[in-house]
């Protein structure tokens, strides 16, 4: 492996251990509202994202297991996007119009 691919391995690990460390933060501070379920998912995605990443620095070939953290990644997103929607339109609905 040379240098730029373990610079490459460091800098995808550090970006998303703070993502981690941020969305986690993030979800101490609104457990209680009704954005802390989006926040949790979001904790899932990012420690999935990190794994991909790494993993996919580290082997030459993908094996299964890094398929199946990618497929998990997407399904993590995926659900994230619902959960937002479904917030969106149970706590920040716009007025209808009354004539």
């Amino acid at each position: 492996m040379t240098n730029i691919e373990m610079l490459g391995i460091m800098l995808a690990v550090s970006a998303g251990s703070m993502g981690f460390v941020l969305s986690l933060l993030t979800w101490l501070s609104y457990r209680g509202a009704p954005f802390g379920r989006a926040l949790s998912i979001l904790i899932g995605f990012m420690i999935s994202f990190t794994v991909y990443h790494a993993s996919l620095g580290l082997w030459d070939g993908l094996p299964v297991y890094v398929l199946a953290v990618e497929t998990l990644s997407f399904v993590l997103v995926v659900v994230f996007m619902a959960e937002m929607l479904r917030l969106h339109y149970k706590h920040l609905r716009v007025p209808e119009l009354r004539e």
